[in-house]
């Protein structure tokens, strides 16, 4: 989800993750890696519940830490408050190494959306590694009168105003991509938003509104029992799973490269031995062919990015959607 970043550059590097630079991470890093120090566990703060995606990216990651540090690795949900709860509790933790955060692209949205909140994620935090991204996919309600991408813009051109896109509420991962789509296509649909990407994906399904943007976790078996109408996937290549489903860019937005992603951060001051040493163990976890498996079942791929290249994508992207929040003068629900 990009302004100012070459997308396309950027997703031809991170192709390469799960071969020779994966491996030439293990072995190398911004610092030399000490031996991590023992005594007591890591916590790794996750800012939503248990179950979901993100949980579930959590507790991949903490099983393989653990075992490359030989150390216990604690998954702790901190949901609530804007992630200030979870992001607040790694800001304020001892910059040691044994707390960590896993983020989202969603905290780079909320960066943007919410002005009060008690950090600030370029400033107050230090990037470890980018750990996996997946696209979102563009999907119709199953009798919309338009099979494809070119069908759906040119009704929706006819009908300005009239048909309905859906999201999870103001600022989140399914609103700002439909957002400029918009602006790209240059259409003119009405945001019907909900409390959650639930609720939403229900009036889909129900005929209430036309189209929505969601992650491929949650729309791969919709679009494989003909439930929704695929209009496109968000990221520059197409998905393994849906190999017939089309990137928006190959159907008629060109440029159109949106990732959902997630990343690693630590305490600001972190010793760079400390980091290099978390981040060389996740660059080998990610190999696993177990996580491997379990990323894409939950429509991603292991995408890494060493620290260096995970601060300026995180800067790129905190800019990139308080930019677009701000043009479009969106505030949250």
């Amino acid at each position: 989800m990009m302004i100012g970043f070459s997308r396309g550059a950027r997703a031809a590097a991170l192709t390469l993750t799960c071969g020779l630079t994966l491996a030439a991470a293990a072995l190398s890093g911004p610092a030399r890696a000490a031996e991590f120090p023992q005594g007591k566990p890591i916590r790794l703060f996750v800012g939503v519940t248990a179950g979901g995606a993100t949980d579930v990216v959590g507790r991949l990651l903490a099983k393989g830490l653990g075992e490359g540090l030989k150390t216990s690795v604690v998954v702790e949900n901190r949901p609530g408050g804007n992630f200030a709860l979870a992001a607040g509790a790694v800001k304020t933790a001892e910059a040691d190494g044994h707390t960590l955060l896993l983020m989202s692209t969603s905290y780079t949205m909320t960066q943007g959306l919410r002005k009060n909140l008690p950090y600030n994620l370029v400033t107050d935090f230090t990037p470890v590694a980018q750990v996996g991204t997946g696209p979102l996919i563009l999907v119709g309600r199953k009798d919309l009168p338009a099979r494809d991408l070119s069908d759906f813009l040119a009704l929706a051109r006819s009908r300005p105003g009239n048909l309905k896109y859906a999201s999870a509420g103001a600022g989140t991962v399914t609103h700002l991509p439909g957002v400029l789509l918009l602006q790209l296509a240059k259409l003119d649909l009405v945001h019907v938003p909900y409390r959650g990407g639930g609720p939403a994906l229900n009036d889909l399904l129900g005929g209430h509104v036309d189209v929505m943007l969601d992650p491929a976790t949650t729309l791969i078996p919709q679009i494989q029992n003909g439930s929704v109408i695929p209009y496109g996937v968000t990221s520059q290549q197409r998905m393994a799973e849906i190999p017939n489903v089309p990137t928006l860019t190959e159907a008629g937005l060109p440029g159109f490269d949106v990732q959902s992603w997630y990343g690693v951060m630590a305490p600001l001051g972190t010793p760079p031995e400390i980091v290099a040493s978390i981040q060389q163990e996740l660059a080998k976890v990610l190999q696993s062919a177990e996580v491997k498996e379990r990323y894409a079942a939950l429509g991603m791929t292991t995408a890494f990015a060493p620290p260096a290249e995970f601060a300026r994508y995180l800067k790129s992207e905190v800019d990139r959607w308080s930019k677009l929040i701000k043009d479009n003068n969106i505030t949250a629900d």
